[in-house]
């Protein structure tokens, strides 16, 4: 469908990909990780890449699989972490459950999505997968601060959840000699 530009395939898949999953890869990379481990740079790297291979659409069989794999692996971790395990306190299980709305929400509009995919219900072109990009980008993100604050918890460091542009959440490190 090109129906703006000859160039871009879906111009709304296109920048909600970027926008939508790419942009919480980034803030993680940015402000996340306060225990400075690989496997946190590693996910935010990966959540970033996803956007940007959903939006270049030229990797469309490998984004599929590493985000099928990636929200699963997640979803496990998060629960076996949060709730089985008991770990991160009620600020980790505050996270996981937005976490749980925000990849849900989005499933909701994939699937509004995938049965009425011909109206542009948004106006302009947009469907509601524009909605599943921001509400499973931000719910893969949510979940990796999960697992960060769970492991700053059991670090035993002191830390608060700080905001970029007041909605994003991540975990901060406080300094020990502040009481």
């Amino acid at each position: 469908n090109y129906e703006h530009f000859y160039e871009v395939v879906e111009l709304h898949n296109t920048w909600s990909s970027l926008a939508g999953i790419s942009l919480f890869g980034l803030i993680g990379l940015w402000k996340g990780n306060p225990t400075q481990e690989w496997h946190y740079f590693l996910e935010y790297f990966i959540l970033f890449l996803i956007g940007v291979g959903s939006g270049c659409f030229s990797l469309a069989m490998v984004f599929i699989a590493t985000y099928t794999f990636a929200s699963n692996y997640h979803a496990y971790l998060m629960y076996t972490t949060v709730f089985k395990h008991n770990k991160g306190g009620v600020t980790s299980r505050n996270l996981c459950k937005a976490f749980q709305v925000s990849y849900l929400g989005g499933f909701i509009f994939w699937l509004l999505d995938m049965f009425h995919c011909d109206y542009s219900v948004l106006g302009k072109g947009m469907t509601f997968h524009v909605l599943w990009h921001f509400g499973a980008g931000f719910g893969g993100y949510l979940g990796l601060v999960t697992l960060e604050n769970c492991r700053v918890v059991a670090l035993n460091m002191k830390c608060e959840i700080a905001y970029v542009l007041g909605f994003v959440p991540y975990v901060k490190l406080l300094d020990e000699k502040r009481d």
